[in-house]
């Protein structure tokens, strides 16, 4: 089988295609670009997707891990050659079944390909099971090593035996072990379920035993409870009648209660009873608010009677302080303008006296004087005409200052006038007066407004007293007639308070202690007689207690009859004792036959074991001699033999060593070209006859130096003339080791991460 071409939906491959030819293809791709996706492809497409997977703590599934990044449906082709026809095999998932769906036709005249099927079509290409064809061809860096498997191991028995392929030392052993876990394997095999059925016989019989015993203690306590249940029966009907007892003594107290409180409410209303009317506290409320409002009418009366005779006495002092003033009767106006005019005239009065005194006035004294005196002497010389003028000029001068003294004069007569009126020392002190006394006036007028006001209220309030006091006498002789006076309606009105305040609870407690016996009365379902029933004695515990205990011993007794019907029912489903033991007998018969089969077959392992060891014994030298020739040619001679136990577990010696070196003791890209000979070794070995299958390789050769790489690249070079060879590689190396080399095929793939 050679593989041409591959498109593929899978994991992070979406829709991507992959061609490869004949030889040695090498596909070149960085870490994370889909090689380790393609390789697993491959083998989805020949082997189908295990679905029985599941996911766990650090592992995914091929289903989940390889689920389409795209979120379309795991599918994909492949274009291949096998016996010489181009076959195209498709898969695509099914419902939910990644991969189920198959179909396989001829390329060129797309007819189907009967023989090859979903479960088939790997087996059929590559000549092998896909636990051989991970154990040999599908070599990935992460699984290089090789684990043991009955499919691998029926190849190898065929190579070096009969050539029947069908024959496996693990199939046998696993037939024998598994007839051995049959007849004893946890607890599905025949003996432990032997052993099992007899434990549960014996079980069964020893539970009816026990049944038998618990049947008859509960029983024994069903009848204790009963005759307990019995008397505390007795003890409720004797509640009932004392409860009854209790009905008719309370029933009675409630009436003599209503009684009393009846004649009670009798005395109370006939005290309430006034001028034959029954009074209520809406009645003495409405009295008392009247009383109130007379209350305050009389206050508010007495109030302004105070005020008026305030405002008189207001009123005498303002005119006492008016009268004090020396103006007696003088109109105010006319005090108020003398005074101006006093103020007036002493304002005239120093003007003049200012004027008399200055030196203008005095020079011109002085010159009148001088031109009088030389008047007088031109007049003696007989100048008459100049003695004339002089005496004319010395009159005017004269004149000018006997003016102001003239002025002077008048006005300190007229002053002293306005003055001596009402004996004022100054026109400053008459001013002062004169506005005092017009203060005066204005208080009289003030007092003579607020007594006006005064008597206007007292008028109004004292009729609003004697209204208030007719509408309380008025209400209060509908209940009072012998009233005459509002001081004697307190004590009246005080006399009622009690008999008010206690008459609601004494008609509430007659009409409680009447509705109590009325509900006595009508909750008896027989008349109740008048008299207490004669004495009985109570039972020992209360009746909440008995009522209690009576409810537990019927649940108890229900329990105790739930139990025998159970252990009834129970005993009757288990069957017959001697049933049961005859069974026991049987079952220990069988048990021993089957131990005499287990000890056979115990036997035939051992033998078959022997027979083993001495196949591995012929096989070990093919596939160390192979493993070994291959390991040589990867290592330059270096290691010349490896040698491998049947579990391939490896030993390897270099040129000239006298001890092998185990596997563990070798460095990491040792051990993996020992896993990688042994691989390809079992390949060549097992993968041979017909067409050979594909050789897989996953960054197989990673771990290897450059010289070791080219020996191994030269190798699968060699292999890749009779079968393909398809290495995946994240390095360039292999690509440039291999360059020019015919039948290489280098395939980049684009970095898509």
């Amino acid at each position: 089988m050679k593989i041409k071409s591959m498109t593929a939906s899978f994991g992070r491959l979406d829709g991507e295609k992959l061609e490869l030819k004949d030889g040695l293809n090498i596909i070149e791709a960085p870490n994370e670009s889909g090689k380790s996706t393609w390789c697993a492809f491959i083998r989805a497409m020949l082997f189908g997707i295990n679905t029985s997977e599941r996911d766990k703590q650090g592992f995914l599934s091929d289903k989940t891990r390889y689920r389409p990044w795209n979120g379309k449906n795991m599918e994909g082709v492949m274009e291949l050659r096998h016996g010489g026809r181009d076959i195209t095999i498709q898969r695509t998932s099914l419902a939910s079944t990644p991969m189920k769906k198959f179909s396989a036709f001829y390329s060129d005249i797309m007819q189907p390909v009967e023989e090859l099927s979903a479960d088939t079509v790997g087996e059929i290409l590559t000549g092998t099971t896909d636990k051989v064809f991970d154990r040999t061809a599908f070599i990935r860096q992460a699984g290089i090593a090789v684990s043991g498997d009955p499919g691998l191991e029926s190849r190898i028995a065929s190579l070096i035996s009969t050539g029947e392929e069908h024959t496996s030392y693990t199939d046998a052993d696993a037939k024998l072990r598994a007839r051995q876990r049959k007849i004893r394997h946890n607890k599905t095999g025949i003996l432990p379920k032997l052993e099992s059925e007899l434990s549960e016989r014996e079980e069964q019989l020893s539970r009816m035993d026990k049944l038998f015993d618990e049947l008859a203690a509960v029983r024994q306590e069903r009848r204790r409870f009963d005759a307990r249940s019995k008397q505390l029966a007795e003890d409720l009907d004797t509640y009932t009648v004392l409860e009854k007892t209790e009905l008719i003594r309370r029933t009675v107290d409630a009436k003599n209660r209503a009684a009393a409180a009846g004649e009670r409410v009798d005395e109370l209303r006939e005290a309430l009873t006034k001028n034959g009317l029954l009074m209520n506290q809406d009645d003495v409320a409405q009295i008392a608010g009247l009383y109130s409002d007379y209350i305050d009418a009389e206050a508010a009366a007495g109030a302004a009677k105070e005020q008026k005779a305030s405002a008189y006495d207001g009123m005498e002092k303002a005119q006492a302080d008016k009268d004090a003033f020396p103006f007696k009767d003088a109109i105010e106006p006319d005090v108020l303008a003398k005074s101006r005019r006093a103020v007036e005239l002493d304002d005239q009065l120093r003007t003049a006296e200012e004027k008399c005194s200055s030196a203008v006035t005095k020079f011109v004294l002085a010159a009148a004087v001088l031109l009088i005196g030389a008047g007088g002497y031109l007049a003696y010389a007989g100048s008459y005409i100049y003695s004339a003028i002089a005496a004319i000029i010395g009159v005017v001068c004269a004149a000018l200052f006997a003016t102001p003294l003239v002025r002077k004069q008048k006005a300190k007569r007229a002053l002293e006038l306005a003055l001596g009126e009402f004996s004022m020392e100054s026109s400053k002190a008459f001013a002062e007066k004169a506005g005092s006394y017009s203060e005066a006036c204005r208080a009289i007028e003030r007092m003579s407004f607020e007594c006006k006001k005064a008597d206007d209220a007292f008028e109004k309030t004292s009729a609003e007293a004697d209204e208030a006091k007719a509408a309380l006498m008025d209400a209060v002789h509908s209940f009072f007639p012998e009233i005459a006076e509002p001081g004697e309606i307190g004590p009246a009105l005080s006399a009622l308070s009690a008999p008010l305040k206690e008459l609601p609870q004494a008609e509430l407690e007659q009409a409680k202690a009447l509705a109590e016996a009325g509900a006595l009365i009508s909750s008896s379902p027989v008349p109740i007689p008048e008299e207490p029933l004669e004495y009985i004695p109570t039972p020992p515990r209360s009746l909440e207690d008995t009522q209690k205990a009576y409810a537990r011993a019927g649940e108890r007794i229900n329990e105790l009859a739930a139990q025998e019907a159970m252990l009834t029912g129970e005993l009757k489903a288990l069957g017959d004792p001697v049933e049961t033991r005859a069974a026991i007998d049987d079952l220990n018969d069988e048990i021993a036959e089957q131990l005499y089969r287990y000890d056979t077959l115990s036997i035939a392992i051992e033998t078959l074991s022997d027979a083993q060891t001495e196949l591995q014994t012929k096989f070990s030298p093919l596939v160390n001699a192979a493993a070994s020739r291959i390991m040589g040619h990867l290592t330059s001679g270096k290691y010349e033999k490896l040698v491998f136990d049947k579990n391939f577990n490896a030993l390897a010696e270099t040129s000239g060593d006298v001890l092998s070196h185990d596997i563990l003791t070798l460095s990491e890209g040792t051990t993996d070209q020992i896993y990688l000979s042994l691989r390809l070794a079992m390949a060549e070995l097992l993968l041979s006859s017909g067409e050979p299958c594909p050789v897989i390789l996953d960054d197989a050769l990673d771990t290897f130096d450059d010289t070791r790489a080219k020996n191994a690249l030269d190798y699968l070079y060699g292999m890749s003339k009779d079968r393909q060879i398809i290495l995946f590689t994240c390095h360039s190396r292999e690509a440039a080791m291999m360059a020019g080399m015919p039948d290489v095929n280098v395939v980049k793939l684009a970095d898509n991460r």
